[in-house]
């Protein structure tokens, strides 16, 4: 009667183990199938609007750009490219109701092949509302939401991207905007 068990059991064991196994290929081939996330990362320093009567209402022109977008990503397919901005603007929204900042302006994406340089200009629309804000020492971190549009249509762009994960650093000798977005 041991050997019934022990065949009984072995055999559990044995189909236990190739359903984790089944499980586990499965498990990995779905995320292995997984596309990765369509996402970009975008960091401006902000330098006062060179007309004075717009730099007291707030609006601000880009003095240095960095971006970054996951490999795969719309805006860069091939993950391997430069970005510089255009005639960017940044500025309080004016419309009742509403606490927040809008971006705009054209984005250069470049690839590098060899000794060429393909490029291809987007015109981008953001849009960023206030949800918090925090002050310490002297410099105040105001926490945004938003979107980023790609495409001449500021309504209804080609393509775009939310933000959950935005920051405006504000000190009195600089501001600088950090967003994350994820591709609606």
């Amino acid at each position: 009667m041991a050997n019934g068990y022990t065949i009984i059991a072995v055999a559990i064991s044995i189909f236990v183990a190739a359903a984790l196994l089944v499980n586990t290929r499965t498990t990995l081939g779905q995320q292995k199938g997984t596309p990765p996330t369509d996402s970009i990362m975008i960091t401006v320093n902000l330098k006062p609007h060179e007309n004075a009567s717009l730099a007291k209402d707030g609006y601000y022109r880009v003095s240095t750009w960095s971006m970054n977008a996951s490999k795969s990503s719309t805006v860069c397919p091939s993950g391997d490219c430069q970005y510089s901005s255009e005639n960017t603007a940044f500025s309080p929204i004016s419309y009742t109701g509403v606490s927040g900042y809008s971006f705009e302006g054209v984005i250069k994406v470049s690839v590098v092949t060899n000794d060429t340089i393909n490029s291809k200009f987007y015109p981008i629309y953001a849009e960023f509302h206030k949800t918090a804000s925090q002050e310490k020492k002297g410099q105040t971190t105001e926490f945004l939401q938003g979107r980023i549009g790609f495409g001449q249509n500021h309504f209804i762009p080609d393509f775009e991207y939310k933000v959950d994960n935005g920051t405006l650093l504000v000190n009195p000798s600089t501001h600088v905007l950090t967003v994350q977005g994820v591709k609606k």
